[in-house]
């Protein structure tokens, strides 16, 4: 029995981060306030999964538009897509080296 009521937290966690997921304040406030009124003990890889849920459903959403962006990064560099694809893809080199410098900070 106490599967059946795991799965059903789990289930509304998922509901609660696909519906805050959108909304210009932190889905993983919501999460943490849901875990805390249920009385759960935050599972990080509970939270992985339904962050990895999301990204998974915008690919999905606007797959069309990232495949266009990806071609005129190629084909038409001049078009504010390919530009954007390229600035996009420059701020995410610059994003890991800090990344990884600033890592140590959160191990515990």
């Amino acid at each position: 029995m106490g599967g059946r009521i795991e799965q059903m937290e789990y289930i509304f966690l998922g509901v609660i981060q696909g519906l805050t997921e959108f909304l210009p304040i932190s889905s993983s406030g919501h999460l943490f306030l849901a875990e805390t009124f249920l009385g759960l003990t935050p599972d990080l890889k509970l939270e992985i999964w339904l962050h990895a849920g999301s990204l998974l459903a915008v690919i999905i959403f606007f797959l069309d538009e990232i495949q266009k962006i990806l071609v005129k990064m190629f084909t038409d560099i001049k078009t504010t897509q390919g530009q954007f694809g390229w600035k996009l893809l420059a701020a995410t080199i610059c994003t890991i080296p800090v990344a990884l410098m600033i890592e140590p900070l959160f191990k515990d």
